[in-house]
Parts: C-alpha cells; structure tokens; sequence
C-alpha cells in the first residue's frame, strides 16, 4: 500500500465470480475430456444412432461384412456387444478405415521430431513478443534493458498459462515496469497496444490465409462459413478499437470525452489518449511492430500446428493458420481463467469435423496447453527473485494513483 492511501473495502463478488468462473472451466473441461475416448473407437451413422464406440479389437477385422466388437458405457457400467459394420462411418469418405485412434493410440505414437520442434518454436514467440514490447516502450521513451522485458514477458505468460485468475499478466507487467518508469500512463497504453497489435494481427493472418485457401479452391466457402463470420466480428471490433486508439478526430467526433468524464475510469481514457499521439507520430516504428509480430505468429501457430502433425491429427497445415487465431482471440475473453476450458472447447469444435478423431483434437489441445504452461515457469523465477508483488487491488489503486498524479501535474504545467 502506498503511504496515506485509504484501503478500499473487500469486494466479496469478486471472490464469488472468480469461484463462478473456475466451476464454469472446470464443467468446460469435463465436456471436453467426455468428447474423447482413450482407445480407439468407431463413429456409427446418423442411421444408426451417431454415437461414438470405443472397439475391443485392434486392428478390426478387415472383413466387409464381419461385426465390430464394442464397448458400450463407462467403468462398471462397461458392456460388450457386436455391431455390423455398415453402420459405422469410415474416416474418409469412400475409404475403408473405421477404426479411429483413441487418446492412448494418438500419444503412443507422437512423432517426436516434430515435437521437439513444437517445443522450441514457442519460446521464439516469446522472445519476439519480448522485443516487441522493448521496442514499442521505447518510442514512447521508457527505457528498460531487452533481457528485462524478456524478463517480464516471461513473468506475464506465467499469470496466464500457469496460475490464472484474478491477477493478469499485463497487470503484473506494467506494475513491475512502473516501478522504473516516469510515466505510468505510457507504461499501461503501450502494453494495451502491445496486446491489441497481436490481437490484430492475428486477426488479419486468419483472414489472408482464408481468403488464399478459398482462392486457389484448398476450401470451399460452405465448408469455411464459420470461420469465416468469426474473423469478420473480429476484425470489425479490433479496427474499431484500434482507430479509436489513434485517432484522436475520431473519438472528438463521436464526443468520447463526454463519456470518459462520466466514468470512473476517465484518466486511463485520458492518458490513452495522450501516449498515443507519439505511436502515430511514428509510422515507421509501427509498421516495423508489424513485421516483428508476424513472425511471433509464425513461431507460435506453428509450434501448435508441429504439435497436431506430430500427433497425427489429420488437419491440414494451413487450418491451423484459420482456426488458431480464432480460437485463441476468442479464448481471452475473460470468461474462465485463461480460457481454461473454453479454448479446449473451441479445439473440437473448429478442428473437430475436419480431424482423423476428436480424441487426436483433444489430445493436442491439452498438450498445447501443457506446453505453454511449461514455458510459463521460467517466469516464476522472476516472481521468486523480483519485488515481492502486492494483492491484485493493490496493484490497480497504486497505478491509478500514480497516473492520477502524473495527469494532475501534466494540467498543472499546462
């Protein structure tokens, strides 16, 4: 706490909304993990009922016309039975593989060179987001070392993946920043900026890729409908947000300020608005942030997509370029902490229809997830050796203060 500052009353809610969200992801989870099975099965048709078998025979028979042995229910409810093999869907259309691989099957038989590959490719993410957020600290005049912004770029991804919840990475962050920083107002819009341009960019990779696929006839436009309307809203609200950020005429048009002065949260608006006009004044750093962030892209989705080659989940290399942005822009809504859960959900569902199995989907969403959380804990070595961080409200109230004194002294020298 900062010295003479009132201590703000206990919000109880918050404790009941984070609890809220931790069932919420934990039902999530439970619904995904429901969707998978752990040996191979068979899907049966329409028809037939539609419903997912796991097989007690590996491999089946390859008799046309001879039986499958199944498993019906869980645990002690397990019971065998036969059923014909015309019901079952093959995994290709024509073709005459039934049998599906079950988790164990998918994991047994990792193709390990690509997944050392998918390991690495995600720390070179992290490097390039590291220096991305040097670089754009720096045009606004905030000195801190590369290996310092390494530092907190680790620190953030590890109150992400690994101990989601109340404290965000780019809270953290910008706390651990202002303690060496002059202006807290251009520490807090250069990490939102910082966020948004990734966001954006994702946004716009999905949107290129999908227009190349449905151009040179990879995809059809039925097959790419959902994609295709989740990368539009996406798009729509990140350039929304982003011309309001720099467009100072945009937001005196809509008459913004009226709003801002009737919130309580009218100077973060304010000093936005402020740090702003130095990223627009330099184009050429911004456009360079661009390219930076295209190759962080690069490293990260295809790590996931090594990561679904090396699982042999069936999807070809450019869905992962479509899907995976999609997935994980919508996945940082705050609904569950770190999107636990919801993002996993997000897997079956866009990956799902096009993979050899949902079990494989499953299996690559939990390791992606897994891999993450593993590069995450090098970030706890900063928690251990840095300044020992104070509660979550404490941190907010400590940079509002501070930024409400930098404004007050800011309209003071005007």
């Amino acid at each position: 706490m900062i010295a003479g500052q009132t201590k703000k009353p206990k919000r109880p809610w918050k404790r009941v909304l984070i609890g809220a969200k931790i069932l919420l992801a934990a039902g999530l989870l439970v619904w995904v993990v429901s969707k998978a099975h752990l040996r191979d099965y068979v899907q049966t048709t329409a028809e037939a009922g539609g419903q997912s078998y796991a097989t007690l025979e590996t491999p089946l028979p390859q008799a046309k016309e001879a039986d499958i042995s199944i498993v019906e229910g869980m645990w002690w409810w397990e019971t065998t039975r036969t059923i014909p093999r015309a019901t079952c869907v093959p995994i290709t259309p024509g073709g005459g593989d039934y049998q599906r691989p079950g988790m164990l099957t998918t994991l047994q038989g990792i193709h390990v060179s690509f997944f050392v590959l998918a390991i690495l490719a995600f720390p070179a993410s992290l490097l390039i987001i590291s220096y991305r957020m040097w670089y754009l600290l720096a045009m606004q005049g905030v000195t801190i070392s590369l290996w310092e912004s390494i530092r907190l770029t680790f620190l953030g991804h590890f109150f992400n993946f690994v101990v989601p919840g109340s404290v965000g990475g780019d809270l953290v962050k910008a706390w651990y920043i202002n303690q060496h920083a002059q202006h807290v107002g251009v520490v807090l819009v250069t990490i939102f900026v910082d966020r948004l341009m990734g966001l954006f960019e994702m946004v716009i990779l999905a949107g290129v890729m999908v227009s190349l696929v449905l151009a040179v006839g990879a995809e059809t436009f039925e097959r790419m409908q959902k994609p295709l309307l989740a990368i539009g809203i996406l798009a729509g609200a990140m350039g929304v947000a982003m011309a309001l950020l720099l467009s100072r005429r945009l937001r005196r048009a809509l008459h913004l300020q009226k709003l801002y002065q009737r919130s309580s949260i009218a100077h973060h608006f304010q000093a936005a608005g402020e740090a702003t006009l130095v990223l627009r004044s330099n184009l050429r750093g911004l456009l360079w942030m661009v390219v930076v962030t295209f190759f962080a892209h690069v490293f990260f989705l295809g790590g996931i997509a090594m990561l679904g080659i090396s699982l042999r989940v069936g999807v070809e290399w450019f869905q992962y370029f479509i899907f995976l942005p999609v997935i994980y822009i919508l996945g940082a809504v705050p609904i569950t902490p770190g999107g636990v859960g919801v993002i996993e959900g997000l897997y079956v569902d866009f990956f799902g229809p096009a993979a050899v199995s949902v079990s494989a989907v499953v299996a690559l969403a939990m390791l992606a997830r897994l891999v993450q959380m593993a590069w995450g804990l090098p970030g706890l070595l900063v928690v251990l050796r840095g300044a020992r961080l104070p509660k979550p409200e404490d941190m907010q109230a400590q940079l509002e203060e501070a930024e409400e004194k930098e404004l007050a002294q800011q309209d003071h020298e005007a």
